[in-house]
């Protein structure tokens, strides 16, 4: 699992989970738009082997807070204060958002930009496929 605010967290971790790793920021509108997609899947899949994790990067810890309390998301966010989640994704802009199977790969391509209704039901009908009933 993840731990409580503070503590370090690797997607080593999680092996075994299916991730859907979103990263965000509290000043991006799209993040702040999609935010209750996330929950939706977050809530739905939980008790099926999958973890919607929030990676919060260039932004202030309190800001992020309040963006995290505004929206009322109940899923792990973690910050990123060195950038280095986002460098290592090769992220450009955000949000963007990472399909992590339980062996640790990223099996398609990053979704770049606002999660819709059609990417949702993208992301549920693959979630259904590989996550238990």
């Amino acid at each position: 699992g993840v731990g409580p605010e503070g503590a370090n967290v690797s997607l080593a971790d999680l092996r075994g989970r299916t991730v859907v790793l979103n990263l965000w920021a509290s000043w991006c509108g799209p993040c702040r738009d999609e935010a209750p997609i996330l929950e939706r899947i977050s809530q739905k899949y939980r008790d099926r082997d999958v973890v919607v994790l929030g990676v919060n990067v260039r932004d202030s810890s309190r800001d992020a807070r309040a963006f995290i309390a505004d929206l009322k998301t109940t899923f792990p966010s973690v910050r990123d204060g060195s950038d280095g989640t986002k460098s290592a994704y090769e992220t450009r802009a955000l949000p963007e958002t990472f399909i992590i199977d339980p062996d640790g790969q990223i099996r398609s391509r990053p979704i770049r930009g606002e999660l819709t209704p059609a990417l949702e039901r993208r992301i549920t009908e693959y979630l259904d496929q590989v996550s238990g009933p």
